[in-house]
């Protein structure tokens, strides 16, 4: 690939997904574990678990433009599973394993790291408050 045919796109593209082949895709997509406390919808509220994730799995558009997935979701831990829960449903429609550990969604319950980031969100769930009236999610 000429260096002088790298727009903006493309060149941001190597960068975060690798080197793009001669017609400026990239040859692998990155592989991306997701580590969240709860994935839910529920009468107008959808947890972010619900959309950044989903944005991972099928793309977005935003102003109208699709942006297909650059990253693939290889694997889940979610921490709680109330009634309504999403991401069963998720994983066997998309593919991807939830596992019950957070190391085996980082290792696809192997022994070594088997992704190349995570997406963790953690702001949805049952969790204690402190003293100052803090919900204490996890970090």
């Amino acid at each position: 690939m000429n260096l002088l045919d790298l727009n903006r796109r493309k060149f941001l593209c190597c960068g975060r997904c690798g080197r793009p082949d001669s017609a400026g895709a990239t040859t692998q997509k990155e592989k991306v574990a997701a580590v969240i406390t709860m994935y839910v919808e529920q009468g107008g509220f959808v947890s972010h678990a619900a959309v950044i994730p989903g944005r991972l799995l099928a793309g977005y558009s935003p102003n109208g433009v699709f942006t297909a997935p650059r990253t693939q979701l290889v694997s889940m831990y979610t921490a709680q599973f109330p009634s309504n829960d999403l991401s069963r449903g998720l994983a066997e429609k998309c593919g991807f394993k939830i596992y019950p550990t957070i190391k085996d969604a980082l290792t696809l319950g192997g022994d070594d790291l088997a992704v190349d980031a995570v997406c963790f969100i953690g702001e949805h769930g049952n969790y204690p408050y402190n003293e100052r009236e803090q919900h204490l999610y996890p970090r």
